[in-house]
């Protein structure tokens, strides 16, 4: 079970990457601290962060504390070529974040779609996941 950071980063970035790699036809897809610039060439990509939160302590006695955060995966097509690749996509990537099995190791909740529509070059879907692990202190 991760109960570090970087533990729930890797397990939620690789279920991503998975979803990703069945559904998007081999675009790419970037992570948050990657100095990467959108492709010269307007195409699909995609972008998946994780944004750890607050915590709290969820016993007495024991010393377990549950951490909160949320992970997003943003969608991005050329502007004019319609929405079905994106829906098709960001539904593909909800489905995937919903119907995690329970031995992953994050519990994943509230799972949104939100268009953001376009800026003039792309248009834009993000997915987003609020997600909670717990971590047991010595």
């Amino acid at each position: 079970m991760a109960s570090t950071q970087i533990e729930v980063q890797d397990e939620l970035l690789t279920r991503i990457k998975s979803l990703w790699d069945t559904h998007a036809n081999g675009a790419p897809l970037y992570y948050d601290n990657q100095d990467v610039d959108r492709p010269d060439s307007p195409t699909l990509f995609g972008r998946a962060i994780v944004r750890h939160g607050r915590g709290t302590r969820t016993t007495l006695g024991i010393n377990r504390f549950r951490r909160f955060g949320t992970v997003y995966v943003q969608i991005f097509v050329p502007q004019g070529t319609g929405t079905i690749t994106i829906r098709d996509l960001s539904d593909d990537i909800a489905h995937g974040l919903e119907d995690v099995p329970s031995s992953f190791g994050v519990r994943l909740q509230d799972v949104d779609i939100n268009e953001l529509g376009s800026d003039g070059v792309y248009f834009q879907v993000n997915i987003s996941a609020d997600f909670t692990y717990d971590r047991q202190a010595a």
